[in-house]
């Protein structure tokens, strides 16, 4: 699901040329009916403003939509200004499995360029195995 049509489309177009199904399909997260149980992947990129900012209540809703054994992925910029913040997403997520978290920051010769935050959760029932760690505060 993404509000792009170019970018639904793309997906579709990568998706057949690989002979994968996909569901994909243009909408507004605000709107879409996610379900419950029926997803086996939802991957979130650079959402943090609609994490934030929907009404709804985000973690909830996305861990009731991925099937048992399913996967949650989640990237995007992690500060202070309105990013997701130090360990938000472990504790957002605490009814997943966390197989990976990583939050840092990308450096140039002298400054920080960007920070990010990495989550892979799986859904009850997943073989994924990787140890849970909290991520230090940033510097």
């Amino acid at each position: 699901m993404d509000f792009s049509e170019e970018a639904v489309r793309q997906a579709k177009a990568r998706a057949a040329a690989a002979r994968l199904p996909l569901t994909a399909v243009v909408d507004d997260l605000d709107h879409f009916d996610v379900g419950r149980s029926k997803w086996d992947l939802i991957a979130l990129f650079y959402m943090h403003a609609w994490f934030h900012e929907s009404t709804l209540n985000v973690p909830e809703r996305l861990t009731a939509a991925i099937r048992p054994g399913g996967l949650l992925v989640i990237e995007s910029y992690a500060s202070d200004k309105g990013d997701y913040q130090t360990n938000e997403l472990l504790r957002s997520f605490g009814a997943l499995k966390i197989v990976h978290y990583a939050a840092g920051y990308l450096f140039n010769s002298s400054t920080i360029s960007a920070a990010t935050a990495r989550a892979f959760s799986s859904a009850p029932g997943s073989k994924l195995m990787a140890p849970t760690r909290a991520c230090p505060p940033p510097p």
